[in-house]
C-alpha cells in the first residue's frame, strides 16, 4: 500500500477510536448525571411529603363565580364538622384548618399498610374584593363542605370636581 492509502486508513482507524471513546464517555458521564437526578429528585419529593405545606391531606377545593355570590367545594372527607375551622380575615382572607387524629388502635401484630393519612391541614384562599363577608353560608354534607359567599356592590370612587384658578 502506499504511504498516503496507509496515513489515510491510520487517521480514519484513529478517529473511529477516539468516537468510539468519547461516546463511552459520554455515555458514563449520562448515567452519573441521571444517578444523581433521581437522588435529588427523591430529596425533594421527600421534603414535599414531610412538609404540611404540601400534606396530601390539604383539602381539594372546586369554585364557582354566579351570578350573586361565590360557591366554595372542599373535599373533607373523613372530617366532622367539629374538626374543621373556617374564617375570613380583614384582608379578605379564607381560612379553613383543621385537625384529624388517629382512632386506630395499637393492634399486635405489625402493620402492614398504611394509607390513611392523619394530622393538620390548613388552606388559606384570598377572596375577591366584593366578596360580603357577612353574608355566608356553609354546609357540611358527604364530606365535601359547601362554603357559599354572597358579593356586595362595590362603593364606586367619588369623583370631585377641583376649581383651577
Amino acid at each position: 500500500m502506499n504511504k498516503s492509502l496507509k496515513s489515510i486508513l491510520l487517521i480514519s482507524m484513529l478517529g473511529a477510536s477516539l468516537n468510539a471513546s468519547s461516546w463511552t464517555m459520554n455515555q458514563d458521564f449520562n448515567d452519573e448525571f441521571s444517578k444523581v437526578d433521581k437522588y435529588i429528585n427523591s430529596m425533594i419529593n421527600a421534603h414535599f411529603k414531610n412538609n404540611p405545606r404540601f400534606n396530601a391531606q390539604r383539602p381539594k377545593l372546586n369554585m364557582y363565580d354566579k351570578d350573586d355570590k361565590y360557591i366554595l367545594e372542599f373535599d373533607v372527607a373523613g372530617f366532622e364538622k367539629k374538626e374543621i375551622k373556617l374564617s375570613i380575615d380583614q384582608n379578605n382572607l379564607l381560612t379553613l384548618e383543621g385537625e384529624k387524629n388517629s382512632t386506630l388502635k395499637e393492634e399486635s401484630g405489625s402493620l402492614i399498610r398504611e394509607e390513611v393519612s392523619y394530622g393538620k391541614f390548613k388552606r388559606v384562599l384570598q377572596l375577591p374584593e366584593n366578596a360580603d363577608q357577612n353574608r355566608v353560608d356553609t354546609k357540611h354534607k358527604n364530606g365535601i363542605l359547601s362554603v357559599v359567599i354572597y358579593k356586595k356592590e362595590l362603593e364606586k370612587p367619588k369623583s370631585k370636581t377641583i376649581e383651577i384658578k
